[in-house]
């Protein structure tokens, strides 16, 4: 699968850095320290020069390269100062932090801590809250207690939209979030395989008296990942580079490069509403090959569209 351009903006922020307070690094280095691939740090070093600041003129540009196996990057020293939030970025990074500790809030006495200093020396007050919304996450506690005490759990849970609720038994292993969505991993007693369920998909979690009967697996778990149903349509999209950004906002299950920055993505939905919208936003930089019936339910809506602009 491609990596995605947020993962690897996320990535430079870091590395650069860290190339700057440590001369002569080399890629063996910097694989050490990300715990990323060779090639992975040789396409961070060439995106860098198309980075820098506004305007990206001449002067303004990072120039990175890679010297035999070391590491140089050059015109970057605005990124070895420490961080200077504006206003609206520290009441930003304050209400995200407190996010997370109104979900977790005996687990990170740190963030508490770090939060409280910027607070301090912003002047952000007690004004500034977070309420979040009890979907989903509201299931934390009792899930976080039958992992503690190694319990069973039993709940009612729709996995998709057209289907209707169904109970279920599970050893709980591990809850997180991923993309703003509460997961819980855990093993299926009914079915007798591993599954991931999303928080906000639940209802009537109980915690049992039985204790579990399986353990998460020694290797570890997966990341969390869109499992297709038996109901759903596989759809097949072609991108130009323009649109790669649909290959984000969607699960795709595969994505191929095609070369000149244009992208094949595959994904499986049991409901295309919403495709359909994310596609007219695309435009013409996003065609579908599969299924003709979806093409043609694109192709009328622009029309319907272009129509209803040309009459008003």
């Amino acid at each position: 699968m491609s990596p995605r351009a947020s993962d690897d903006a996320l990535g430079m922020l870091a590395f650069v850095p860290w190339v700057l307070a440590h001369p002569g690094a080399t890629v063996a280095d910097a694989e050490a320290t990300f715990g990323v691939p060779h090639g992975t740090i040789e396409r961070w070093v060439g995106m860098l020069n198309f980075c820098g600041l506004p305007g990206l003129g001449g002067g303004a540009l990072i120039e990175a390269d890679i010297f035999g196996d070391e590491i140089a990057v050059r015109m970057a020293d605005e990124l070895k100062a420490p961080m200077r939030l504006t206003a609206a970025e520290a009441l930003l990074l304050v209400l995200a932090g407190e996010a997370v500790l109104a979900a977790l809030p005996d687990e990170a006495p740190s963030l508490r801590s770090a939060l409280d200093k910027v607070r301090a020396t912003t002047g952000i007050g007690g004004e500034a809250a977070v309420h979040l919304a009890e979907e989903g996450a509201v299931w934390t506690a009792p899930l976080r207690e039958a992992i503690d005490q190694d319990r069973q759990v039993t709940f009612r849970y729709h996995r998709r939209a057209d289907e209707a609720e169904g109970d279920r038994t599970v050893d709980p292993w591990q809850l997180l979030v991923r993309d703003g969505h509460w997961y819980l991993q855990a093993y299926d007693v009914d079915r007798a395989a591993p599954r991931t369920f999303r928080l906000d998909r639940m209802v009537e979690v109980a915690v049992t008296e039985q204790p579990r009967t399986r353990r998460p697996p020694a290797k570890g778990l997966p990341e969390p990942a869109y499992e297709p149903g038996e109901a759903d349509l596989r759809i097949e999209l072609e991108l130009v580079p323009g649109a790669r950004w649909v290959a984000e906002a969607v699960e795709p299950t595969e994505i191929v490069e095609l070369g000149e920055g244009r992208l094949r993505v595959v994904l499986h939905t049991p409901a295309t509403a919403w495709l359909r919208r994310l596609l007219l936003s695309a435009g013409v930089g996003a065609r579908v090959i599969e299924p003709s019936e979806l093409a043609d339910e694109v192709r009328d809506a622009a029309r319907r569209a272009i129509a209803r602009y040309a009459g008003g």
